[in-house]
């Protein structure tokens, strides 16, 4: 019997996850909005991808903003993907990452799933993830 609750707990997650996967994929039907600081990124994935360095939108060495996000984003782009949508999947599973622990964390510490769904809701109507889900 414990390893059908275990199952079960693990299967709410899991639709969890996807389901604030989707609600990112909502978020972003009409593309990312793109900041000075998405340019850098973008571009120094783009420049990571087709040279090999790491280069912001000016051309010059990117120094002020971190690589590992460019990097991750030039590696989609090996497997065919250009940056931007690339970045839009990234940020989606983030998304559902964060929501699916919210859920996760909640319904662990309380044994309660309405109120964990009801965290979970709360955490993907937020302003900050939603704009950060919005925004490269």
């Amino acid at each position: 019997m414990r390893l059908d609750t275990q199952g079960r707990r693990r299967g709410a997650t899991v639709v969890a996850g996807v389901a604030a996967y989707a609600w990112g994929l909502f978020l972003t039907r009409g593309g990312l909005g793109i900041t000075p600081d998405s340019g850098n990124y973008i571009a120094g994935a783009e420049s990571l991808r087709t040279v090999l360095q790491y280069r912001g939108m000016d051309g010059q060495p990117s120094i002020h903003w971190p690589p590992g996000y460019p990097v991750v984003l030039a590696a989609a782009g090996l497997a065919g993907l250009d940056a931007v949508t690339a970045a839009r999947l990234v940020n989606c599973l983030a998304l559902a990452f964060v929501a699916g622990l919210v859920f996760r964390w909640v319904r662990w510490a309380t044994g309660l799933t309405a109120l964990a769904a009801a965290a979970f809701v709360t955490c993907l109507a937020s302003a900050p993830l939603v704009l950060t889900a919005r925004n490269v």
